[in-house]
């Protein structure tokens, strides 16, 4: 009993000395960071695989020459002698495809609602906030859809005015203009190479646009139809410029509005696409009731009664045609995925980068165009593609 008596008073002495272990309760402030990390890592998972960059730089090569092929086809199917010439039409077309963004953003967020929920139902309470609608005014998306309305209809009538390989050299101009307003608006630095890689993909597209005009147009013109044509190339060219201009600034705004330090006001690609889209299709909807009423010379269109636009015989169009209809699809398909491509470049890259690699585009369109669209191949173009590529290599590895 006295030995009993004294293990059991041992034991409860060194249960009564026994010192707990310690419980560590994180402050308000650690449990933000962790939460902002959390966010950040789930925000950034993406970047963190090797080879999405590259992805992402094909994809906006590859949908974007696609949307362009599409496009040009379209206009080249005839209908009781009559070409397929609705820009405004396929403008209000693409800014469909940029509106199935927000339809696929829509799916994708309530998707990762019912997962929280689920895993809070059986987890019990986390710290990751519910999945939601990030803290933004949409209607700030209103400026770039603005601007890629403007952009569209100036280019539009600069290439009605001009020829097509002239349209295809100033479209190059766009890089340049990118790396000026990145400086003035973005206040960014561009390194050096950057510049060099700018001016080099400048000039090979312009090399290529100079060997299409020397080669391609070879038509007699009389003195009277020089100075004609002379005064539209001028003006179109011009045009072209200036819709470049709207079109690097629309990128530049971009880039702004997506890299936003405050997670909670991060926005997803596929939310900015999808919200460009449904304010152009609003304001090229409203544009095109005073473009019907718009007479303009037959050089400008090919509508009845040479309407600037005609929405109505473009339906008609489509009813008469399965191969409009069908084309139509697959450029509403083709500019989502672009555009998605190309705002995840804008967002992840940079806006420079995004404009070389649409620049590329011509490359692809080039190459497809001479079987296709029976274009003359002419060699002294490859030696600016082959300087392109390689400037397309230096900009990704860096």
């Amino acid at each position: 009993m006295g030995r009993q008596g004294e293990k059991q008073k041992k034991t409860i002495d060194e249960i009564e000395f026994e010192q707990p272990e310690p419980v560590y309760i994180p402050e308000k402030k650690e449990i933000d960071v962790e939460l902002e990390s959390n966010a950040s890592d789930t925000s950034g998972s993406l970047t963190k695989y090797k080879y999405f960059g590259p992805i992402l730089a094909i994809s906006l090569v590859i949908t974007g020459s696609l949307n362009t092929i599409v496009a040009k086809w379209t206009d080249t199917v005839e209908i009781e002698w009559k070409h397929f010439n609705h820009p405004f039409f396929q403008g209000a077309v693409m800014f469909v495809g940029e509106m199935v963004c927000l339809v696929v953003y829509a799916i994708v967020l309530l998707i990762q609602r019912i997962h929280w929920k689920r895993n809070r139902r059986i987890n019990g309470p986390s710290q990751n906030h519910i999945p939601s609608f990030p803290r933004i005014n949409p209607v700030t998306f209103a400026v770039p859809a603005i601007c890629d309305v403007v952009n569209t209809s100036v280019q539009y009538i600069g290439l009605n005015m001009t020829s097509a390989s002239s349209y295809q050299m100033l479209r190059g101009s766009s890089i340049i203009f990118t790396g000026i307003l990145a400086i003035l608006i973005l206040k960014n630095r561009l390194q050096a190479f950057r510049w060099v890689g700018m001016v080099t993909v400048t000039i090979g597209l312009a090399v290529i646009g100079v060997c299409d005009m020397i080669w391609a147009n070879d038509a007699d013109h009389s003195s009277t139809d020089i100075i004609v044509a002379v005064i539209h190339y001028t003006v179109g060219d011009l045009l072209i410029v200036a819709g470049e201009v709207i079109h690097a600034f629309q990128v530049i705004v971009e880039q702004k509005l997506l890299n936003n330090e405050d997670k909670q006001k991060d926005v997803p690609a596929l939310l900015a696409v999808g919200l460009e889209g449904f304010f152009g299709l609003i304001i090229l909807a409203v544009a095109m009731v005073p473009l019907y009423f718009i007479h303009v010379s037959p050089l400008f269109t090919d509508n009845p009664k040479n309407r600037l636009e005609d929405a109505i015989n473009a339906f008609w169009m489509m009813t008469q045609s399965a191969e409009v209809t069908w084309s139509l699809v697959c450029n509403i398909i083709s500019i989502a995925l672009f555009n998605f491509a190309g705002l995840s470049v804008t967002k992840f890259m940079s806006a420079t980068t995004r404009m070389v690699l649409d620049s590329i585009r011509t490359i692809v369109i080039w190459a497809v165009s001479i079987p296709l669209f029976h274009e003359t191949f002419i060699p002294l173009q490859v030696s600016c593609f082959f300087i392109a590529f390689y400037y397309i290599r230096v900009e990704l590895n860096n």
